[in-house]
């Protein structure tokens, strides 16, 4: 992603944050799509929308609505911290790329945005999942966090930091990495940078356990 664009997201989400007096984690995104962004909720069946990938929501532009697919609400509710970040990437979407080009798909009388999950190489998508991640796991907070974790960090550390910003395991690691903190391969190993991390699987010292 261009660095501008993810500057300018980053300034987005700070903005909101600020307009919110959100302080405090965990950050709530469904009360920043409610309140900040007037969007409200539905859901459907988004299955046949995506070739290559699981749809967990779209967002309907024209009514204003954030659509859950009904077929993986049990995942969803199940998964409070995916759910979070699900809809903060729809509330990225509705920020950044409302009046974009969308699709105009079969059962909609309006544009949508179909989110196709992470095998997706929509730029859109991955604008989205940064602005979610920027939203619900500011640098600040969470470099404030990382200074109170464990000396080892481990797979039960990195779950600790996921549901302390209430987001997936998988939202926290790439948030981590994104600021340089930890790198893992396996979600078993985690080290303090890419070189120690190459180093370790290339066979040598061993950092982190």
């Amino acid at each position: 992603m261009n660095p501008k664009i993810k500057l300018n997201i980053e300034r987005i989400t700070k903005k909101i944050l600020s307009d919110e007096k959100i302080i405090e984690l965990p950050i709530s995104a469904e009360r920043i799509a409610d309140l900040y962004c007037n969007l409200s909720f539905d859901k459907r069946n988004l299955d046949n929308y995506s070739e290559n990938g699981i749809v967990w929501a779209a967002i309907d532009i024209k009514h204003k609505v954030i659509c859950f697919n009904s077929s993986k609400m049990n995942e969803l509710n199940n998964n409070l911290g995916l759910k979070n970040f699900t809809i903060a990437h729809e509330v990225g979407h509705w920020v950044l790329h409302r009046n974009d080009s969308q699709d105009k798909l079969p059962g909609f009388d309006g544009e949508i945005i179909i989110c196709r999950g992470e095998n997706s190489n929509d730029e859109r998508e991955s604008q989205a999942n940064y602005f979610a991640a920027t939203l619900l796991m500011p640098e600040d907070f969470v470099r404030n966090a990382f200074e109170d974790v464990p000396q080892i960090f481990n797979y039960g550390t990195l779950c600790d930091l996921a549901d302390q910003f209430n987001v997936s395991k998988r939202a926290m690691k790439i948030r981590l990495e994104e600021l340089n903190l930890v790198y893992t391969k396996d979600y078993k190993n985690f080290y303090l940078s890419k070189a120690e991390m190459a180093e370790v699987l290339g066979g040598q010292q061993k950092l982190f356990f």
